[in-house]
């Protein structure tokens, strides 16, 4: 079950970060961008302020930033969603 629902927000937080939509999700998320030159730069990891309560972290601002970051960054940088969801299918069911 917990699979599924990283399958469903990491999905989301593809199309919003390839094509903008749904546009009150967009203003969610932000690019990870460090103050000066790091590795973690070019791998296309998204950033979330901390929260102090449990409640927060359930949220899909929080949620999205932790399946995303999670996810190997070959399947981050996938060009189509047809590939992105076969990759990530085959990265969430066939690990478990």
């Amino acid at each position: 079950m917990c699979q599924r629902v990283n399958l469903k927000v990491a999905t989301l937080t593809y199309k919003i970060l390839h094509t903008g939509q749904p546009c009150y999700l967009n203003e969610l998320t932000d690019f990870y961008e460090p103050v000066r030159q790091l590795r973690s730069y070019s791998q296309g990891l998204l950033y979330c302020n901390r929260s102090r309560t449990v409640l927060a972290l359930r949220g899909f601002k929080y949620s999205s930033v932790a399946a995303w970051n999670k996810l190997p960054i070959d399947i981050r940088n996938s060009s189509s969603l047809g590939s992105f969801r076969s990759m990530l299918k085959s990265h969430l069911f066939c690990a478990a």
